[in-house]
């Protein structure tokens, strides 16, 4: 006859490490008690009585159940697979220079006195508030994007000297669901040149009516953060490693390669700026969209240097670094 005391005995000691959510470490615990089970079969198949009736178990079965057993009692680690990313990105009213620029909104600007029918020249942001779910390790997923309209305007007229765009950003994890981590706020500046459209070599030290300076001198806007790998932490939820705090990067690309390091003489042009820098040039006479996505990985990404058409970076909406929170155990009902 199959010791089947024995299998009750295995059993239990299983449940009462469930109970007492032990981890990974009772695996040479769990395995002695199942060898010493399959000691106590001295023959290749047994019989025991189940309910009156005569039930045959292989010692192959047995074992096949005791590793399918054991396999099921070893929760796997729960990170989070999927973030609810929240983005709200605005002007900072009291920001902008000079007085002549006009504040149309927390999230439109307009200056100049226009020289053609286009009208005058403006930023725009767009898709702000952005909710999007973004999967760690996955795709950058887009949100906020930013327009300039570069029109022509009359020398002399009120233009964009600088102001600050403030992104707040609340990341709350979606699958597994959680709670959420405080909104947190950066604040960075943007200097800008209107750039005069005559010289035969333009303020980035490039020819005139060739590239991005095609329909004369390309404007320049510069951003004073480039800022990737921003480190979290999130507990685990569920699994064999609850409340293990699991660290995660956040980055904001932008997709249309147009933010850059940019050259020397273009930083050089800008009041407040010296090279080395980052931003954007847009050509004049044209309306230009950079699309900025967010991306959550477990690893930093890696960017090789210098590569600048590979990837834009900029830390719209980015909260600051270190943002940390402890899952909030429930009370006993």
């Amino acid at each position: 006859m199959l010791h089947f005391k024995n299998l009750l005995t295995l059993q239990k000691q299983r449940a009462d490490l469930k109970r007492n959510k032990k981890t990974k470490k009772n695996g040479p615990f769990i395995a002695e008690y199942f060898m010493e089970f399959l000691g106590s079969l001295s023959t290749n198949e047994h019989v025991y009585r189940h309910e009156g009736h005569p039930m045959k178990l292989s010692k192959e079965k047995v074992i096949l159940a005791g590793l399918a057993c054991s396999l099921a009692g070893a929760a796997q680690a729960a990170p989070i697979t999927t973030w609810q990313v929240e983005v709200e990105t605005a002007f900072v009213q009291s920001s902008v220079t000079p007085t002549g620029v006009t504040f149309v909104g927390p999230t439109e600007l307009r200056w100049g006195d226009p020289a053609t029918t286009a009208g005058d020249s403006g930023l725009i942001i767009s898709n702000s508030p952005a909710d999007t779910l973004v999967n760690t390790n996955g795709s950058p997923v887009p949100n906020v994007s930013i327009t300039h309209r570069n029109n022509p305007i009359f020398a002399g007229s009120p233009s964009l000297l600088s102001v600050d765009i403030a992104s707040t950003l609340t990341l709350t994890p979606f699958a597994p669901s959680g709670a959420g981590l405080p909104a947190q706020t950066i604040t960075f500046s943007v200097n800008f040149f209107e750039t005069p459209n005559e010289p035969s070599t333009c303020a980035d030290g490039e020819p005139n009516n060739i590239g991005v300076n095609i329909n004369g001198c390309a404007d320049i806007f510069v951003i004073n953060q480039n800022s990737i790998n921003f480190a979290f932490t999130y507990p685990d939820i569920g699994g064999d490693t609850p409340d293990f705090a699991r660290t995660y990067f956040i980055s904001f690309l932008e997709l249309t390669s147009g933010l850059n390091p940019l050259p020397n003489a273009a930083c050089n042009a800008v009041s407040g700026v010296s090279a080395p820098c980052l931003g954007f040039r847009t050509p004049e006479n044209q309306t230009t969209t950079f699309q900025f996505a967010a991306l959550i990985t477990t690893d930093p990404v890696q960017v090789e240097v210098p590569e600048p058409a590979s990837i834009g970076l900029l830390s719209l909406g980015l909260g600051a670094i270190g943002l940390m929170m402890r899952r909030r155990k429930q009370a006993p009902a």
